[in-house]
């Protein structure tokens, strides 16, 4: 059974999700569905201990 990707979620990454700045559409579209896929069990994450989320 293949495992899971891991990815270390870089704490700017956060920002982009909410970022509704036009000229970051593309991050955030990015980071959108990241999260999404991380949601459904497609990929696992992690980040450091000192995000606050």
């Amino acid at each position: 059974m293949r495992q899971k990707p891991l990815l270390y979620i870089e704490t700017s990454v956060f920002g982009f999700y909410f970022d509704e700045e036009p000229r970051n559409a593309f991050r955030r579209e990015m980071a959108v569905a990241m999260f999404n896929q991380v949601r459904l069990g497609i990929l696992d994450a992690t980040t450091s201990s000192r995000t606050v989320l």
